[in-house]
């Protein structure tokens, strides 16, 4: 046992940091002092709804253990093996895209005058910016750049996300869904113009036909119908029937566990109207499915609302941003030898598999223990930042530190 916490202590000590951390955070006192929680509300109408944290927060730690067995592999053999169901990280991205489709569209249509839309805007790039800088500066730290063909061209189209305007290429593995959400940002206004909120629904159920009828595995094409199935979800909670709500739950869980239960060779058969099935590298029907139904009944389900914020299930949930864009980081911290993200695959093959609990023991609170400084030192900051920017509220005001906005969600 203790050769292998001998083999990275740079992980080792990080996860005694994220235990130290949680066993802090335990104490109110001391929560509401150093990492407050945001404050939410529950119910149907509310624009920020009681859960949504934990549901991100369950798609980011997927994404993560995803990530591990998949580039680092054999490492963490053992502990794919003993979890099988978690293997399934292309699963979370789909996840995010919906709870960001359910969250966005309603700030989308709160907006009433340019100013609102000036808030909004600065508000989102806020949002997701000051992290995903970091995860650039850190491809920069840690010489990634240094094998592209134009190393200081793809540094600062990275910076400045040029690759939502097609430049050809970006360095960190995990971006790739985040120009898409920021492309979401922008377009919701918009539809929100276009289709009203009498119609928002019609035109989020005929987008995702339009999606399925040109259903293809290219993942960047596949994520905009679950947008859409977000998009539809905030739409019909608040019709939905109390007295549906427990069974449409419940529904939505087995369908999400069926999904992660699904033996592989289901991937490669279609379903009944010929469309493909859920797979490990694009998410289909049956995922988006799911997610819908628990999303549309969760706001009528206080006790689950309850159960959710949580301590330390909300936790993960207000983290899982800064754990999202960092994490590979911290794998090629532990193994720096390992210089290019998602090439050299067969790099990890000279090492000794770990044991199956010293992934979700010790590399997986590590990983934490890192994404909590990111939301710390940067995230919440940023986010505070741009909410005063967005009330034009001077910048640096007395007692910076700020509380998340409620129910932000990035993928």
């Amino acid at each position: 046992m203790w050769h292998h916490l001998s083999v990275n202590p740079l992980a080792t000590v990080s996860a005694i940091g994220f235990y130290a951390i949680l066993l802090a955070l335990a104490f109110p006192e001391i929560r509401e002092r150093a990492m407050p929680l945001p404050k939410r509300t529950g119910g149907a109408q509310h624009l920020h709804l009681e859960g949504l944290d934990a549901y991100r927060g369950f798609a980011s730690l997927l994404v993560a253990l995803g990530h591990m067995w998949w580039f680092a592999s054999p490492l963490f053999q053992a502990s794919q093996g003993a979890f099988p169901p978690m293997a399934r990280g292309a699963a979370a991205v789909p996840v995010f895209c919906v709870l960001s489709g359910f969250l966005i569209s309603r700030s989308a249509l709160a907006i009433r005058t340019a100013e609102d839309l000036r808030a909004y805007a600065i508000r989102r790039v806020f949002r997701i910016w000051p992290v995903y800088a970091v995860g650039v500066l850190l491809c920069a730290a840690m010489g990634i750049y240094g094998a592209t063909a134009l190393p200081m061209r793809s540094f600062f189209a990275d910076l400045f996300m040029f690759r939502v305007l097609w430049w050809p290429g970006y360095a960190n593995p995990v971006a790739w869904s985040l120009y898409h959400e920021l492309l979401f940002y922008a377009l919701m206004p918009l539809i929100a113009v276009v289709a009203g909120r009498r119609h928002l629904a019609l035109f989020a159920l005929l987008a995702i036909v339009a999606f399925v009828l040109a259903d293809h595995p290219e993942r960047n094409f596949g994520i905009w119908r679950f947008f859409m199935i977000g998009v539809l979800a905030s739409e019909l909670t608040s019709r939905l029937p109390v007295r549906w709500a427990t069974a449409t739950f419940v529904s939505g869980l087995i369908v999400g566990i069926f999904y992660m239960l699904m033996p592989q060779r289901m991937a490669d058969v279609t379903s009944l109207v010929g469309l493909t099935v859920p797979r490990d590298d694009d998410a289909g029907l049956l995922l988006g499915l799911g997610c819908f139904l628990v999303l549309v009944a969760t706001p009528h389900l206080p006790a689950v609302g309850r159960f959710l914020e949580a301590y330390p299930l909300r936790l993960f949930g207000m983290v899982s941003y800064s754990l999202y864009v960092t994490h590979l980081f911290f794998l090629q911290a532990n193994y720096p030898d390992w210089r290019v993200l998602t090439q050299n695959l067969e790099f990890f093959g000279q090492f000794e598999p770990m044991p199956f609990w010293y992934l979700p023991v010790v590399f997986l609170p590590g990983m934490l223990f890192w994404a909590i400084v990111c939301y710390v030192a940067v995230e919440r900051p940023g986010i505070a930042l741009g909410k005063r920017l967005a009330r034009r509220e001077p910048v640096w005001p007395r007692g910076l530190g700020g509380n998340r906005q409620p129910g932000d969600n990035p993928a």
